[in-house]
């Protein structure tokens, strides 16, 4: 009888599938299991132009982890990864029945948080005193348990964040969540006083600003200022995504983008419990699955990356149920509910 010295493993995600041989006995210094899945996406992602540095196969206590405002290619893994999950969580939504909203959707928010004036502290402490508090309001107050943020530099050389979340929040109370927070090192404060010192002598326009703001708008938000003594900064911005053909893709490149944070001090992203570890639906192949994987073969639309150690197909589970590959979906829609007891099944709002 011929001994039985390993057996083939799928891992599926939301935008893709991995397809590996799994020893029975590892021997010592093989990587472990986390570390295989990370790697197959990236490589999978990139193709054949992947050389890996020899500071990264270092072990990590020596190797210099600062990150020097760049996302490491570990970290565009993982943020990438989240971001697949979190698209996929998201549900179609209505949007309460406001002047702008009634008779619209949407599935994800796009929030952008800044600084109402110059930035005074260092980034550790508006973090610590700023964001992380902001972060905690995002998870009590409207219950929020899927995002992604990512930190940058402004032109002005202010620290900001980015948020992607999949619960409505009206904009208002964004804004004055978020400027309660900055109250606490002061911000809200320096910025009234900046604007009685420019507008000490009535409307006073700027230049500067012109080509994004126009002077309509500019005395709009004046007057807008002086009705709430200039205590409510605009300080948010949730970006509309009604343009964006693949917000996935826009995602994925705004979130690992360089360039914007080569001195930020601290952490440059980070995201909610329910998005860290996502190590996908494992499943050891049997017959009916290696069915599936026969009609997944022959689909010429579905796109294929063969590494040395592993097999990797671009899939998603909507595939899934169009090819009538029940096993698989139903091995995905599993390890969903599992990891994220509220998820629902997509319908009709």
């Amino acid at each position: 009888m011929n001994e039985i010295k390993g057996y083939y493993q799928l891992s599926i995600h939301p935008t893709r599938t991995n397809y590996y041989y799994v020893p029975l006995e590892r021997r010592s210094g093989n990587n472990s299991k986390t570390d295989f899945h990370e790697t197959t996406d990236y490589v999978a992602e990139k193709g054949s132009q992947v050389s890996d540095s020899v500071a990264s196969k270092m072990p990590e206590q020596f190797r210099d982890n600062y990150h020097y405002g760049k996302i490491s290619k570990t970290a565009e893994r993982k943020i990438n990864r989240a971001i697949d999950y979190l698209t996929y969580l998201a549900q179609p939504k209505k949007l309460p029945n406001t002047f702008h909203g009634k008779g619209l959707s949407f599935r994800l928010n796009f929030i952008t948080l800044t600084l109402s004036s110059e930035q005074i502290h260092s980034d550790h402490e508006i973090m610590s005193r700023l964001f992380s508090p902001f972060l905690q309001s995002l998870r009590q107050k409207w219950h929020v348990t899927n995002y992604i943020w990512r930190a940058e530099r402004q032109s002005s050389g202010g620290i900001h964040y980015h948020i992607i979340t999949d619960k409505f929040i009206p904009w208002s109370q964004l804004r004055d969540v978020w400027n309660r927070h900055q109250q606490n090192l002061g911000y809200v404060t320096r910025y009234r006083a900046n604007q009685l010192n420019w507008h000490r002598k009535g409307f006073r326009p700027r230049p500067e600003l012109y080509k994004k703001w126009s002077i309509e708008k500019q005395r709009k938000a004046y007057n807008e200022g002086i009705r709430h003594d200039w205590n409510s900064p605009n300080s948010t911005d949730v970006h509309s995504l009604l343009r964006i053909s693949n917000v996935r893709a826009y995602f994925k490149k705004y979130m690992t983008k360089s360039g914007q944070s080569s001195d930020i001090q601290g952490r440059l992203w980070g995201c909610s419990l329910s998005l860290t570890d996502l190590k996908g639906a494992t499943i050891a192949i049997y017959s009916s699955i290696d069915d599936e994987l026969g009609i997944i073969e022959k689909q010429e639309s579905i796109k294929t990356f063969k590494g040395d150690y592993f097999t990797t197909i671009f899939i998603t589970p909507a595939d899934f149920k169009r090819l009538g590959c029940s096993e698989l979906y139903d091995v995905f829609e599993c390890y969903i509910r599992e990891r994220f007891p509220d998820y629902r099944p997509q319908t009709l709002f």
